[in-house]
């Protein structure tokens, strides 16, 4: 007798549109409290304080999801979804 593996559940798409959602919310809270910890400029930054402003912001994101890989953000589930 050959063993059959069942195959994997799949979320529906209100499943997989739901936890992407959910997962939007959580990036979206996250940049803005790290945005907010950055120094502020006056009304109209230079192009080089914004700039500078974007490079650290993009600084603490990478550290704050340094154990981020792919596939956690856009899950099967949406992916399959979007292709």
């Amino acid at each position: 007798m050959v063993a059959v593996e069942a195959p994997a559940a799949v979320p529906s798409e209100a499943q997989a549109v739901g936890a992407f959602e959910a997962r939007v919310k959580e990036y979206v809270a996250l940049h803005e409290k790290l945005e907010s910890s950055l120094p502020k400029f006056a009304e109209r930054g230079t192009p080089e304080q914004v700039d500078k402003n974007q490079r650290a912001l993009g600084e603490l994101i990478k550290a704050a999801r340094r154990d981020a890989k792919p596939g956690d953000f856009f899950s099967p589930g949406i992916q399959a979804l979007v292709k």
